[in-house]
């Protein structure tokens, strides 16, 4: 835990480039710091083909691996549909022993979108092949031979080494908004990533869903965590706070609007008003996501959440 706030809180890693090159040495001081100031985590997302600048997620998580010693390395999200289990198995624990047990894993479908296609991995039964990844992780993570006897994978005394530093299993989460998404994440995960994308009412209503959810499967709540990414504008005024969003949601998703329904945004006061409500809501991870001039706004949220 951090400062004033009684959550812990990740920290999205620079990883899209939209208006300069890849700038690693940007990665590096958001990386260290983020460490330096006692955070929990640093977090990437997947995005494989577009106009900008995006590096992989794995790949980047092993580059900042070795500049870190304690800060935890999540994936929000890695799309199942991109990946063979076994092959992401692998990534994976070898990312785990690199880190010395540092990884989250963060699990998600993605669009059925044709540019996927582009490696050959097929589109059909998406929440099959998230379920039946996830088992999979599981089973190669274990000790001994991995079997496992799905509607479409099957192993058969399948070794995979090294194992995971982490045991039996580094932490795999969920996302997903849908009711069944979330009953899935329950189900199959060890925490749910409430997505960027919704706005902090629409997070207390999955928040409450989850929480009748663990009740109706018999889980411990406090074995499950809940956390929700928040796109963040630290700004002198509102209006400038305002106007950065919206001009990163149109470069974005070409709707700048939806910026301000679902980011936190304004002066130091108002963020961290905002951040207090999502808290309120039942978040226990906090993922703060800027979207511009990652190191200015990282030391000004970290003055807000230690003072």
């Amino acid at each position: 835990m951090t400062g004033k706030f009684p959550v812990d809180f990740g920290f999205m890693l620079p990883q899209v480039f939209t208006e300069t090159a890849v700038d690693l040495k940007v990665v590096e001081t958001v990386a260290v710091r983020a460490e330096q100031a006692g955070l929990h985590s640093l977090w990437t997302q997947a995005q494989v083909v577009g106009k900008a600048d995006v590096l992989e997620p794995l790949t980047l998580l092993s580059y900042v691996a070795a500049m870190t010693n304690r800060i935890r390395l999540g994936t929000s999200v890695l799309i199942v549909t991109e990946h063979t289990p076994v092959q992401l198995a692998k990534l994976v624990s070898s990312l785990d022993v690199i880190s010395n047990g540092r990884v989250m894993v963060g699990l998600g479908m993605g669009a059925p979108l044709l540019r996927l296609q582009m490696g050959g991995f097929e589109m059909d039964r998406p929440v099959r092949r998230l379920i039946e990844t996830a088992d999979i992780l599981k089973a190669l993570f274990s000790d001994g031979p991995a079997n496992y006897q799905g509607r479409i994978w099957q192993l058969n005394d399948v070794d995979m080494n090294p194992k995971p530093r982490q045991r039996p299993t580094p932490p795999i989460w969920l996302g997903g908004r849908h009711p069944d998404g979330l009953r899935r994440a329950v189900k199959h995960g060890t925490g749910w990533m409430g997505p960027g994308g919704a706005s902090t009412a629409d997070f207390g209503s999955y928040v409450q869903q989850i929480r009748q959810i663990l009740a109706e499967q018999g889980r411990d709540p406090a074995q499950f965590t809940i956390a929700k990414r928040i796109y963040i504008a630290v700004e002198g005024n509102r209006a400038e706070a305002e106007r950065r969003i919206k001009d990163r949601f149109e470069v974005y998703s070409k709707n700048g609007d939806k910026g301000t329904e679902v980011s936190v945004y304004g002066t130091a006061d108002d963020v961290a008003a905002g951040i207090q409500e999502v808290i309120d809501l039942g978040a226990q991870l906090v993922v703060l996501n800027p979207l511009y001039d990652f190191v200015r706004q990282q030391e000004a949220l970290f003055e807000i959440i230690n003072t």
